[in-house]
């Protein structure tokens, strides 16, 4: 298995997997679990004060449905193009490493560092558009949010009030 697959594959796979393990999977959850906490309160609370809130959550909830939606395809196989573009990198890097003194020996420092320097631009170009992306989905997200926040406005102005909901 060492002998035929390349070293950059095998470090690639462990430090991705080790990283989301460690660094994405907790922050993630967390971050999950409040927020949807947060947004449940909310509803709740705004649609207890102004029952007309609900008919006007239905639209924007299908409308979020569709964005996320549209949103996991692209991301998905931005994704993958990020971790695909990352592997030669990664491959080169050590390779180039394990093989310092028979690149200085031969005197072709220019033409890897060139060859890295390339690697890394095609994987930035790559990590560009997946945060490209993910910006997307954030002003979408926002801008839901706020029309959220326009209808409760205008449902709680609209709609009698009780002086223990102010």
């Amino acid at each position: 298995f060492f002998d035929t697959t390349p070293l950059g594959l095998i470090l690639n796979r462990f430090s991705a997997d080790t990283n989301i393990i460690d660094q994405h999977i907790p922050p993630t959850l967390e971050s999950l679990t409040r927020s949807t906490l947060l947004c449940l309160s909310a509803i709740g609370m705004i649609s207890y004060a102004t029952p007309v809130f609900l008919v006007a959550l239905l639209p924007l909830g299908v409308a979020f449905y569709f964005i996320q939606k549209y949103f996991r395809v692209a991301s998905k196989d931005l994704q993958e193009l990020d971790d695909s573009t990352q592997l030669p990198l990664l491959c080169h890097f050590s390779e180039t490493a394990e093989g310092l003194t028979t690149i200085r020996a031969f005197r072709h420092e220019t033409r890897f560092k060139q060859r890295m320097l390339e690697l890394t631009d095609t994987n930035n170009i790559a990590y560009l558009f997946l945060s490209a992306a993910n910006r997307w989905l954030e002003v979408r997200t926002d801008y839901l949010g706020a029309c959220i926040v326009l209808t409760a406005s205008i449902a709680s102005i609209s709609g009698s009030s009780n002086s223990g909901l102010v």
